[in-house]
């Protein structure tokens, strides 16, 4: 189980925002890859024989597909076989979100590092280990998968709204830049050290990834390195039962028990999509009326 630990607020996502995080849901969805695949493919064959390589190939799937992949699952030819969960999902979500600052999960309840200004307790440390796409060599441009573990701070948690139709929780992280060196080092004890003053993923640029699914997250916590000023010693910690026992810090709460999400499960079954479902929002669907013909044929029947 996972719940909603803190008040939630609505907010108007920016175009960027609204970019990363939808596709993060898509390229994360199992039901979504054989799409994915079919756009690579697309791709080489609007080449005309010209070979593109791997990396510039990967840049495009990750700019283009979005637009692409709602106008394959309307066309004619195969609409009336894709399930509608399919079509609210390569839709998009609303452009207003839900905020909020804290969340238990995995037997972890994650604070935003805003939320842990002046306490005495640190629960925004994010660790995961993701497999990743990366270039071989500077040579050998083959893209290959690696197993890369990313260490972060919560700085953001918000609801995607599906319409209606499904929701998703998402985790915005600043993200260290592990991928060199210069972020991620072994002391001479064997500790894991980062260094938050290189940051990868900001979410400045569309291409950015900041964002991971809630329930990927394992905890860290952080130690300042006195000496080395920059860097920071990363402890794991382990999952445990969770009580709410109140944090003394004023603020009224609302809990909001949730199924648990995983989008490796969301599309397990086609005919029946999985993905976590609630009762309309109200407050969320008002403001973002939509007047795409799927939208209203499915108010029609209702």
């Amino acid at each position: 189980m996972v719940e909603v630990v803190s008040a939630a607020s609505t907010f108007e996502m920016s175009t960027i925002e609204r970019t990363q995080a939808h596709r993060y849901v898509l390229f994360n969805c199992p039901q979504v890859q054989p799409y994915i695949e079919e756009f690579r493919q697309h791709l080489r064959r609007r080449s005309r024989g010209r070979r593109i390589p791997n990396t510039e190939l990967e840049k495009i799937v990750n700019k283009d597909f979005m637009n692409w992949f709602p106008q394959r699952i309307n066309n004619t030819d195969i609409s009336s076989t894709v399930a509608n969960d399919l079509k609210y999902l390569a839709q998009g979500p609303t452009t207003h979100a839900r905020r909020i600052s804290a969340f238990n999960v995995n037997g972890f309840k994650f604070r935003t590092e805003s939320r842990e200004h002046d306490l005495k307790t640190q629960n925004c440390g994010v660790f995961l280990t993701s497999s990743t796409s990366c270039v071989v060599s500077g040579v050998d441009q083959n893209i290959r998968q690696a197993n890369l573990a990313y260490y972060g701070k919560l700085e953001d948690i918000i609801e995607l709204n599906y319409y209606g139709h499904f929701k998703v929780i998402l985790f915005k992280c600043k993200w260290a830049d592990t991928t060199r060196d210069c972020g991620l080092r072994k002391d001479p004890w064997g500790f894991t050290c980062i260094n938050f003053s290189r940051l990868i993923h900001t979410g400045d640029r569309e291409e950015h990834d900041p964002y991971i699914e809630a329930s990927q997250a394992g905890m860290v916590y952080y130690i300042d390195d006195e000496v080395n000023k920059e860097w920071s010693i990363a402890v794991h910690l382990k999952p445990r039962d969770l009580y709410d026992m109140g944090e003394g810090d004023g603020e009224v709460c609302e809990v909001e028990p949730c199924p648990q999400q995983d989008l490796h499960e969301f599309f397990s079954n086609s005919d029946q999509l999985a993905l976590f479902r609630e009762d309309e929002d109200d407050e969320l669907l008002n403001e973002d009326n939509n007047d795409d013909e799927l939208h209203e044929n499915d108010s029609m029947s209702e």
